[in-house]
């Protein structure tokens, strides 16, 4: 037969279950409250939703203008500060785009685009002993990894920019490097290196 509780027992019990119960509690809002940071930004979740991967526009939680799959991606895969942060300034230029209400808009941001490509580039090129510049480039092309997100970005392009007007520039590493719109770390060793190339 069972032990039975006298009153006592019984209340020794509950304020044990009720205590663990609160410390459980603390916990896990403590943990809910961490965040962690990379390159200033919040750290993005590990696992976006499956379902958004069947987006055209995606999804960007933290509100930073860059889409959250992008982000984590750019985060796991490279360990080079200045190539992150470059990644993620041309991902919010095609965020930007894909919501572009007007054509003049449109074109100004693909053409911005361009701009963004080319201080990413520069930096592929700078790191090319520590990543591959296939690899960087394909992560350019990320943007666009579903079927719904090229048809969309194709349709808007055709309606929103006319024929003759975007042309891509040469691609130049000094001038990549200048039109970098963060703080770019050790940037005099960097014009150093494209210097003397």
């Amino acid at each position: 037969m069972g032990k039975v509780f006298n009153q006592k027992e019984k209340r020794i019990v509950n304020l044990k279950f009720v205590s663990s119960l609160l410390f459980i509690l603390i916990i896990v809002s403590c943990s809910e409250d961490k965040k962690e940071y990379i390159d200033g930004d919040d750290l993005i979740p590990p696992s976006p939703p499956f379902w958004e991967y069947f987006t055209e526009k995606g999804f960007d939680v933290d509100q930073d203008g860059v889409r959250d799959d992008l982000e984590y991606a750019v985060n796991n895969e490279f360990d080079e500060y200045n190539l992150r942060k470059a990644l993620k300034e041309e991902y919010k230029v095609h965020t930007m785009f894909m919501n572009a209400q007007t054509s003049e808009e449109a074109i100004r941001l693909i053409n911005e685009g361009w701009v963004r490509a080319n201080c990413t580039l520069s930096f592929a090129n700078y790191y090319k002993s520590k990543v591959s510049i296939e690899d960087v480039s394909n992560f350019q092309m990320l943007t666009l990894n579903n079927f719904w997100r090229r048809r969309y970005y194709r349709e808007k392009f055709k309606l929103m920019i006319p024929k003759g007007v975007y042309s891509a520039g040469d691609l130049d590493p000094l001038k990549g490097l200048e039109s970098c719109n963060f703080e770019v770390k050790d940037k005099a060793n960097i014009i150093e290196f494209f210097k003397k190339r």
